[in-house]
């Protein structure tokens, strides 16, 4: 009779010794909270590197394209620079007039290929971004970023102007930017750089 006590006494401890349910369902609710809580900051903090990222590479991209127009002499707009299209001048250091190429390698301009993907054609990303140059010389250079999410816009303008709590609904222009008007979500931002 002892033995059978014993068997049914180790039994209700082994039974206690597990959590139950409405234990369990409170451990996966605060889980829950928790990650809510913590989510929006990881994804805030992909969107402002992502933000600096997009401003850094438009700051070097004019430095290069600086470094590249004073080393050659020559401080025309794009279009009518005898230097070769800028995009590939600046990225992948091909384009480049043949009167041209000694002043272009003594200005140690080193092509943006370590943030930037060619998508082929002369066309570039930049985070994943279509990147698109235009300007320079006596016009102020552009560097316009395709499809950027609204989050990651307002991180890029607030990097300007710290004012701004939202974006416009629409399409807006300031001395540093222009944003176009938005679409599903996304829109093209221009950061403008005078040279």
């Amino acid at each position: 009779m002892k033995s059978v006590r014993k068997q049914f006494s180790r039994i209700g401890k082994a039974a206690q010794k597990g959590f139950t349910l409405i234990e369990l369902v409170v451990v996966v609710a605060v889980i829950g909270v928790l990650i809510a809580i913590v989510a929006p900051s990881i994804t805030g903090s992909r969107d402002g590197a992502n933000a600096q990222l997009l401003v850094r590479s438009a700051n070097s991209i004019a430095q290069n394209w600086q470094m590249i127009n004073q080393q050659c002499g020559t401080n025309s707009a794009v279009a009518s620079s005898p230097i070769g299209t800028m995009t590939e001048v600046v990225f992948a250091g091909t384009g480049i007039n043949a009167a041209y190429q000694a002043c272009y390698t003594q200005s140690r301009v080193l092509p943006l290929t370590e943030i930037s993907l060619s998508e082929g054609g002369g066309n570039y990303s930049i985070a994943n971004y279509p990147v698109t140059i235009t300007g320079g010389g006596t016009v102020p250079l552009q560097v316009t970023y395709n499809n950027v999410p609204d989050t990651l816009v307002l991180g890029i303008v607030q990097r300007y102007d710290s004012n701004v709590a939202a974006l416009p609904a629409g399409a807006s222009t300031s001395s540093a930017y222009t944003l176009g008007a938005p679409s599903g979500g996304a829109r093209t931002i221009t950061i403008i750089k005078r040279i």
